[in-house]
């Protein structure tokens, strides 16, 4: 996987988030549905990661094709020797930049984590049941975390207003809120580019203490519960996968503790979710199908494979040992009568960006000859003849291998070509078209 094809991936993940989200905040946030947020939240996040990767064939466009009928290039590569230097472009090295926030984020969670249970060590615990519960001096108490709730020794469980307290940090604890913390912190880490992630991860928190305000009422005043709310004091904490009573914003909380429950069109407000998710899967289905263009049909007229050019082709060694690249023409090709279709070449065949020099120090990059060796193969020269098509943006598609030497070859050639960057695509009377190419890799492997 090269960096063209994961920064395409974290677009993908990008646009599929904001979609998401855009859905939500027109149609559910500060509505009463938090358990329905909830959990649209959380696969909101997990759809983002996982319909890029997805590979639907739904829906299929036909598009014309141009075929090449010009010259075949025939790279060898020599295993063995000294290859060239690789050649980084920016998106390499952006993705490798880009490594390092995710390490620190991932690191400062772990960081976090340590945190709260050297904490736990060095508090009183008693146990209740399933539940931790553990006496601290610290701060930021009271919170949960997992099955462990923390309460500050200043807060009384005799009065009425430690009881409600009590009650909202147990359901935390009781609706597992903090794996939803942690998947939500896993995944921003990783994708830390994505801005939608961190949006729907500080929702999500929000959405917990609406639940838990809402089961610790009950029945209870929801005033008195509101101005014990305005009487605490509440900051920021280092402590950040954890479900703390002071966390989220005390104005959204206490909107939402006096919102009647009764919104408009509250169930078609939450089906609407499901044609939302099959439209935006239905981004990802579309594949194009080539077809051919340019042909005319003759009982006279000559055919000629890209083997069989008119014109003579080229045969292009690439030496690892010293990157030289060395061209000869071959004998032209007796032509042959035909009653299939002609194919027309374009103007402007695609070609690899660079040209021959650098399809060769791409090659003895990526490439890998010795893989014909480890697998039992014979000395001898191992020929891959691939099909693929390059479309009007010079990405590539459809790659086929039309030979097959054996012995991990064929796997190895269309690798190195699914993996490479986009082409420059050809043009037939100055338009972009999509072009069907044909590329030969030729495996040397010596007796050594």
């Amino acid at each position: 996987m090269n960096s063209q094809i994961i920064f395409m991936y974290v677009l993908k993940t990008i646009l599929v988030a904001g979609i998401f989200l855009s859905y939500y905040w027109l149609a559910l946030r500060n509505k009463k549905f938090h358990y329905y947020n909830r959990f649209y939240l959380l696969f909101s996040l997990a759809l983002s990661v996982t319909i890029p990767l997805l590979n639907f064939k739904w829906i299929t466009v036909d598009k014309p094709i141009s075929f090449g009928t010009g010259e075949v290039l025939n790279y060898i590569i020599n295993p063995g020797g000294t290859s060239s230097a690789p050649t980084w472009s920016w998106m390499d090295w952006a993705l490798v930049a880009g490594v390092f926030p995710a390490a620190g984020f991932l690191l400062v969670l772990v960081i976090n984590i340590t945190k709260i249970y050297r904490l736990k060590r060095s508090s009183v615990v008693t146990k209740m049941g399933e539940i931790d519960f553990i006496d601290t001096e610290e701060d930021n108490a009271p919170f949960s975390y997992l099955k462990n709730l923390f309460w500050k020794r200043s807060i009384s469980l005799e009065q009425e207003e430690g009881k409600k307290i009590f009650k909202h940090e147990l359901t935390h604890i009781q609706q597992k809120h903090t794996w939803d913390r942690l998947f939500c912190q896993l995944l921003c880490s990783i994708l830390w580019v994505n801005p939608f992630c961190w949006i729907i991860q500080k929702e999500l928190l929000t959405i917990h203490e609406f639940i838990a305000d809402e089961e610790a009422i009950g029945n209870s005043d929801t005033e008195s519960f509101a101005r014990m709310l305005l009487q605490t004091h509440y900051g920021d904490h280092f402590l950040q996968q954890t479900q703390s009573f002071f966390y989220s914003s005390i104005k959204r909380r206490l909107f939402m503790l006096t919102t009647s429950k009764n919104t408009r069109y509250s169930y078609l407000r939450r089906l609407i979710a499901l044609p939302l998710l099959v439209l935006t899967m239905a981004i990802f289905s579309f594949k194009v199908i080539a077809k051919e263009e340019n042909t005319i049909t003759s009982n006279t007229a000559l055919s000629f494979a890209k083997d069989e050019s008119p014109s003579k082709p080229e045969t292009v060694s690439v030496s690892k040992k010293t990157g030289a690249i060395r061209k000869q023409k071959t004998q032209k090709a007796p032509p042959v009568v035909s009653k299939e279709k002609v194919s027309i070449p374009v103007q402007e065949p695609a070609r690899f960006p660079g040209g021959p020099n650098a399809w060769a120090q791409f090659l003895s990059r990526v490439a890998n000859p010795d893989i014909i060796k480890k697998k039992g193969g014979p000395p001898g020269k191992y020929t891959v003849q691939l099909s693929f098509i390059v479309n009007k943006e010079g990405a590539i598609s459809d790659v086929e291998a039309l030979t097959d030497p054996g012995y991990g070859s064929k796997e190895d050639a269309v690798r190195v070509l699914s993996s490479g960057p986009n082409w420059i695509p050809a043009t037939q009377n100055g338009k972009k078209v999509i072009y069907r190419n044909k590329q030969s890799i030729t495996y040397l492997v010596s007796e050594k």
